[in-house]
């Protein structure tokens, strides 16, 4: 179950943030397109993303917005992983660091993070974990996002070989979130399934009583993890035919 679940919450990394006010009508446009193109599931999409890839590359460029050029770059990373081309990826990947290198400028870690969620998509735990060290070293101290981007793939990764680690790296994400709501949920769900992997059925009452307590206390805040914690509840109470077929809807809901 807990491999399932894990499954089923982990998200892409996404680099990209949405277009701003001040931004034009044709930029919001190409921006839009290139966003749908960067979801699509469909390998038929490739050539059109690449095309409002390269446009938005220049924009930015002409911008002298090196971070949004980079991030871009970085989403073409995200869109190889995303459609199983893990190769393309990794090379695209050193090929950024090579020529941030070069302009000496420093997003190394938002690299070394897409490379961690290549190796860890392809099995491969010890790469996976350098790799997010790696990014771990390389993010500014004031960089919260950062910091908390790696503190969480750090948890996910070690939950099942590692559980005491991922706790570790789960309570660093929660000293950080300062009770952003969206936030406190994703770390009360990755205790859940860190719970569930160690077989924890104690610590666990208390996160799913933790997390209720807080939907409860904020009910207009943003919903995460409820179906996954309803889940784990029921596994845990040996409820597997249940859990089954809750999974089972979420996936059709999908």
């Amino acid at each position: 179950f807990a491999g399932i679940i894990l499954i089923m919450v982990m998200m892409p990394l996404r680099a990209f943030s949405d277009a701003k006010a001040g931004d034009s009508a044709a930029f919001k446009q190409l921006y839009k397109i290139y966003s749908e193109l960067y979801k699509s599931k469909s390998g038929s999409d490739r050539d059109e993303f690449y095309k409002a890839s390269e446009e938005l590359k220049q924009y930015y460029r002409k911008q002298n917005d090196t971070k949004q050029y980079y991030k871009t770059r970085l989403n073409e990373v995200m869109f190889e992983i995303n459609h199983d081309s893990p190769y393309p990826a990794i090379k695209k990947a050193h090929e950024m660091l090579e020529d941030m290198g070069a302009e000496s400028v420093r997003y190394d870690n938002m690299v070394y993070t897409a490379l961690g969620i290549i190796f860890k998509s392809r099995g491969n735990y010890r790469m996976s974990d350098k790799y997010f060290q790696d990014a771990l070293k390389n993010v500014q101290p004031n960089d919260t996002a950062g910091l908390l981007d790696v503190y969480k793939r750090l948890a996910y990764l070690k939950m099942f070989n590692e559980p005491k680690e991922a706790r570790k790296w789960n309570k660093r994400y929660a000293e950080l979130i300062k009770g952003d709501p969206y936030q406190t949920l994703v770390h009360l769900t990755i205790q859940g399934i860190i719970d569930l992997s160690s077989n924890d059925r104690k610590e666990f009452e208390k996160v799913y009583s933790e997390y209720k307590k807080y939907h409860k206390e904020h009910p207009n805040d943003p919903d995460y993890g409820e179906s996954i914690m309803e889940i784990i509840n029921e596994a845990m109470n040996d409820n597997y035919q249940k859990a089954v077929r809750l999974i089972e809807d979420r996936k059709s809901d999908v």
